[in-house]
């Protein structure tokens, strides 16, 4: 009987052995799952902070792009008028840069005036 006793204290040992090892794998493989989560939190924190840096910028050029066409518009219909006027028009000789300073004033007035 003492032998088989010491058969299973052996035995028993051994499995204490077994599982303890079988623990400590369990352990390092829990701690590169968490390593991994973190790294791949880190990841997803950067892409969140790229996307919202991205949508911020293109906000920003969809309203200069809207800012850039009203602006086209308005000298679009403004080099409608002038071309509908160029046929009356007649110049001094003496001072035609007088006379057409004085015709594409309103204009830039017009611009400026919109968007400063």
């Amino acid at each position: 009987t003492q032998d088989k006793q010491k058969i299973k204290i052996s035995e028993n040992h051994d499995m204490i052995e077994r599982l303890q090892k079988e623990n400590d794998e369990l352990r390092t493989i829990c701690l590169e799952n968490e390593e991994e989560r973190l790294a791949l939190y880190e990841e997803i924190s950067c892409l969140r902070q790229e996307l919202t840096h991205s949508i911020n910028h293109a906000k920003e050029c969809n309203s200069q792009l809207e800012h850039q066409n009203l602006t086209n518009d308005i000298l679009t219909e403004r080099i409608e008028t002038l071309e509908a006027e160029l046929p009356s028009l007649t110049l001094d000789d003496d001072a035609p840069t007088v006379r057409m300073g004085h015709i594409f004033q309103p204009t830039r007035k017009k611009i400026t005036r919109g968007y400063s």
